[in-house]
């Protein structure tokens, strides 16, 4: 590695430190801040070893084009979506010719996850947090109709045999959405790397955190029903948060594993 690739890993260091520190309110809790760091280690393991090829830097002038656009458009829009999607551009634009076609090749898989190593999610995903808690709410309350509970619905607000269950913006899944990506990303890599329907399974990700989020909710309905509101706002909230996680990303396991046991092993170009 030259003075070049140096100067470059300094520059995105410190390009992404901006984009991290900008906006601060990813960082009011270890669930919001845990992902997001552990991404960017998950694409440094996942792709090594690295083999850096000792030849002169040659950027992607494309790329460094499009990195610059999307900074300045997620700087004028304030959308670390965009930010992110630059980040991720200017550092690929670097990287990808420093390794081997075959590397590259394979690397290129791994993307997402630069990308979701910055907070987006929490900060521009109101309107996605608001869908997962509408959503949920109204299958609870529809679940527990058909159970013979005495139920009202208004909004994110349930009343369930005189329980009031509110779902406050805690439970809008995005911490469940952003663990279930990187998570997802790592799994498809490592089970569907390079085959066809890669691409295609990351996106059965987003369903299936909302689905961990939907359980989570009704789950956290009976444990108010059965214990009480204030056991429910407690650990038993965090803990169940974890517990969803988990399960979900078994059931993305044996997905891809079938997939990979099953569908037909045609590489992806």
């Amino acid at each position: 590695m030259n003075n070049t690739d140096r100067t470059v890993l300094a520059g995105l260091a410190a390009l992404a430190a901006l984009i991290w520190f900008r906006d601060t309110r990813w960082m009011s809790s270890a669930a919001d801040c845990v992902p997001i760091l552990v991404s960017l280690p998950l694409f440094v393991w996942l792709g090594g070893p690295w083999k850096i090829e000792n030849r002169p830097v040659e950027f992607n002038n494309t790329l460094l084009l499009a990195g610059g656009v999307l900074f300045a458009a997620g700087m004028a829009a304030n959308l670390t979506f965009l930010l992110a999607l630059s980040w991720t551009a200017f550092m690929w634009s670097w990287l990808e010719g420093r390794l081997s076609a075959e590397q590259a090749k394979t690397a290129r898989y791994l993307l997402p996850l630069p990308v979701l190593a910055m907070p987006w999610i929490s900060l521009d995903g109101a309107a996605i947090g608001w869908w997962f808690r509408l959503s949920g709410a109204s299958i609870t309350a529809g679940l527990f109709e058909l159970m013979a509970f005495r139920v009202e619905h208004d909004g994110t607000f349930i009343n369930i045999n005189g329980v009031p269950i509110s779902v406050e913006a805690a439970c809008a899944g995005l911490n469940t959405l952003q663990s279930m990506l990187i998570a997802g990303v790592a799994l498809a890599f490592v089970l569907l790397k390079s085959r066809t329907h890669f691409w295609w399974n990351l996106a059965l990700l987003i369903p299936l955190a909302w689905m961990a989020n939907t359980i989570r909710i009704v789950v956290l309905s009976g444990a108010a029903l059965t214990f009480s509101s204030e056991f429910v706002s407690g650990t038993f909230h965090d803990l169940s948060g974890w517990l969803v996680i988990m399960v979900m990303f078994l059931v993305c396991w044996g997905v891809f594993a079938l997939q990979n046991k099953w569908l037909p092993k045609t590489k992806a170009s």
